[in-house]
């Protein structure tokens, strides 16, 4: 199904995205390994890590998102992909109803997931640094 399918590539993106942001923010030399078929290509982001290209890797990856992203912040890179993914499943037309139920579902509850983990690992932390990371 095509929507299933785009699911999955903005799932590819969103790891892209978060493997680029930390390797420029780490300023890593050597390549990184990147997924093949997301929306946006590879070789886009192995251009914009060659060139130092904060900026333009921002805004690559808030054009993939359809949500504004800091690149500097590479955890809300993640957060913004998921969002958009859970915005996508809420708000679609599923040619099949069955299966845009079954996705949304399969979606929210890996979402759930890992909502629980991230208030379990940040309970140390100030009420608004996990309020952040929680994707809704």
């Amino acid at each position: 199904h095509p929507r299933v399918l785009h699911l999955f590539r903005m799932i590819i993106d969103a790891r892209n995205s978060l493997a680029a942001v930390h390797s420029l923010a780490r300023g890593k030399e050597k390549a990184i390994a990147l997924l093949s078929g997301g929306l946006v290509r590879k070789e886009q982001f192995v251009a914009l890590l060659a060139k130092k290209d904060g900026p333009g890797l921002g805004w690559l990856i808030s054009r993939a998102a359809g949500i504004q992203v800091d690149a500097d912040d590479p955890s809300g890179v993640e957060t913004a992909f998921y969002r958009a993914i859970t915005r996508n499943l809420r708000h679609g037309r599923w040619d099949d109803p069955q299966a845009g139920a079954i996705l949304h579902y399969l979606w929210s509850r890996s979402m759930e997931a890992m909502n629980l983990s991230t208030l379990l690992y940040g309970r140390e932390l100030e009420r608004e640094t996990v309020l952040a990371e929680l994707v809704m």
